[in-house]
């Protein structure tokens, strides 16, 4: 994922309802990835909320916890 993909899960973490997914299309990798968020929760003072990551190109899934600090920005645990 290139800075135009994080840009397209920030905004699918700020903004979609629980369950909903988006769906995007990279214009320069031509790489397409769906995200679909669960429902905020709050742990260790911050906002989290999981989320399904997959590469439309093989089907391969990924669960990632993001994290959202105090500027907005979500940043994917490590």
């Amino acid at each position: 994922m290139d800075k135009h993909d994080e840009a397209q899960l920030q905004k699918t973490l700020e903004t979609n309802k629980s369950g909903q997914a988006s769906s995007w299309q990279n214009p320069d990798t031509g790489e397409s990835y769906t995200a679909t968020p669960s429902r905020p929760y709050m742990a260790e003072n911050k906002v989290y909320r999981d989320v399904v990551i997959k590469d439309a190109k093989d089907g391969h899934e990924v669960m990632a916890k993001a994290w959202r600090d105090d500027k907005g920005v979500w940043h994917l645990k490590q």
